[in-house]
């Protein structure tokens, strides 16, 4: 059964580190951040026989590391980004009969990568300290992980505590704004 697309939203928060070099008024540099993660969201999907299947995805983190162009004027620094990134996903599942009774609950965790693309714009507000303002896109690879379903017993099937693993494919993708505080040594 193919799943309906889950469409998310939440809050990341954490840290991040680079190194950035300055000829006259062109920046190149490296970043590296790593985010905690509440990003969820959830789906429902009818099969051509009844059967519903409600689907709960959770971002939990999300790390990537990334090169970067700007061009300096004054205070300001607008620049371009891009390079890899991860995410650890993790969802649950439950499937109902067309008389609604649970007949079956699934779980799976995976680590994915794929790419980033961002932009922004940094202001240095004092001597050591810059704040920044990020748009960030980041496509994750299909994703090919399985999930274990373990049935309920109710409602007809197998019997309850079986259970089945199948196999299942995820495209992801994710649009992030951030903002941010550093201190340049």
């Amino acid at each position: 059964m193919a799943q309906n697309s889950v469409t998310g939203s939440g809050f990341i928060g954490g840290g991040y580190a680079g190194y950035n070099y300055q000829i006259k008024q062109f920046v190149i540099g490296i970043d590296g951040d790593y985010s905690w993660a509440s990003l969820t969201g959830s789906n429902s999907t009818i099969s051509p026989t009844g059967f519903t299947d409600r689907q709960n995805d959770k971002v939990k983190w999300l790390a990537t590391v990334t090169g970067r162009l700007g061009y300096a004027v004054d205070n300001w620094l607008f620049f371009g980004k891009g390079g890899w990134a991860w995410a650890g996903f993790s969802g649950t599942s439950a499937e109902f009969n067309v008389a609604g009774v649970n007949t079956a609950n699934g779980t799976y965790s995976t680590t994915r990568d794929g790419w980033t693309l961002g932009t922004g714009v940094e202001w240095g507000f004092a001597r050591n300290w810059s704040a920044k303002v990020e748009y960030d896109y980041v496509k994750f690879s299909t994703a090919n992980y399985n999930e274990s379903d373990t049935n309920t017993g109710v409602g007809g099937g197998s019997p309850a505590g079986t259970v089945n693993v199948f196999g299942r494919s995820a495209t992801s993708y994710l649009n992030i704004f951030k903002l941010g505080v550093a201190y340049r040594f």
